[in-house]
């Protein structure tokens, strides 16, 4: 029952959606201030969903908040870590002794079960929410979707007519990676014009050998930009092993990997790489999107074009970007 002062949300019905909507959902529970029954009309209705495999959060969003404003869905498939379909925010198990798992961990509600159906221990089913309240979904770093990108277009049009020439990185974790790709291609192709009396940095006197040496342009490149940048920090524990990234931005939710080609059996092993990787990496939900660079020298023939398209994965999660970049610095 809604009137002029608040909404009633039907917490019975928002279950059965997403159970309908989303066949890999496991199990459903409630966290949060409304599972504290604080009663403020004003709190979102968090919702945790166990899932058997990745569920698109862009699935999720084509409409969940249009229908139902206040839920804040928290997808997990591993029980470690569930990250929330409105703005990204991840919430991990801490594994401190203290709690057996993330449910246990949120002090979390049952709603629903795959095998048990509806909670008959649950009887709050109906949630109120102010009116007057609006329940916006954010993208990165907190901006309201409503005219967002009408407004930032205009406004980069504006400076740009000033004859001020501006850089956005983007507005989601897409933009924002192919933003990362463009700096690094352009960073690799070198300038026609340029100051010639340099004695020890030149672009003639740039040698890049490996990949290490590769890693640290991209690190002096990127991190004016970037300046959470860290290498070599760890993205994932599995049985007690741990896997480092060459390069983690935003808390790990941008990896980038570098790999370098100057042989033909290197070619065939970093190719047969490339799949492991990305597999690897999507058993970590923070991931938002893995950027592969390989770095080849002009003597190994490479099919770019046909690779790079091979390997990138743009509706997965996460999101594969994958180039293969001449080095011109050889």
């Amino acid at each position: 029952m809604n009137n002029a002062n608040f909404i009633t949300w039907d917490l019975l019905e928002i279950v059965d959606d997403l159970i309908i909507h989303h066949s890999k959902i496991k199990s459903l529970y409630l966290f949060g201030s409304r599972a504290y029954k604080t009663n403020s009309m004003r709190s979102d209705i968090d919702i945790l969903a166990i899932t058997e495999g990745v569920i698109s959060m862009s699935e999720v969003n084509l409409w969940l908040h249009d229908k139902y404003p206040p839920v804040d869905l928290f997808l997990s498939y591993d029980e470690m870590n569930a990250m929330s379909v409105v703005n990204g925010s991840v919430v991990s198990f801490r594994n401190t002794g203290k709690y057996d798992d993330l449910i246990q961990q949120l002090d979390a509600i049952e709603l629903w079960d795959r095998e048990r159906g509806l909670s008959t221990d649950y009887t709050e089913w109906n949630f109120q929410t102010a009116n007057n309240v609006i329940f916006q979904m954010s993208i990165i770093p907190s901006y309201p979707m409503i005219n967002f990108n009408e407004a930032l277009a205009n406004a980069m049009a504006n400076l740009e007519a000033s004859g001020i020439k501006t850089f956005f990185a983007g507005s989601t974790w897409r933009d924002i990676s192919y933003s990362i790709v463009d700096i690094i291609e352009t960073v690799m192709t070198k300038p026609i014009k340029y100051q010639r009396r340099a004695r020890l940095f030149s672009f003639d006197l740039i040698k890049i050998y490996n990949e290490y040496d590769f890693q640290n342009l991209i690190h002096l490149t990127l991190r004016p930009i970037f300046r959470d940048i860290e290498p070599e920090n760890v993205v994932i524990r599995i049985d007690g092993s741990e896997k480092k990234a060459d390069f983690g931005i935003a808390n790990n939710k941008i990896i980038i990997e570098t790999k370098w080609i100057d042989s033909i059996s290197k070619k065939a092993e970093v190719i047969k790489t490339l799949d492991g990787l990305k597999n690897f990496y999507s058993e970590n939900v923070n991931v938002r999107c893995l950027i592969f660079i390989i770095l080849y020298k002009s003597t190994i023939d490479i099919d770019q074009m046909l690779l790079n398209y091979k390997f990138s994965y743009e509706k997965s999660m996460p999101q594969i970007i994958v180039r293969f970049i001449e080095n011109m610095y050889d």
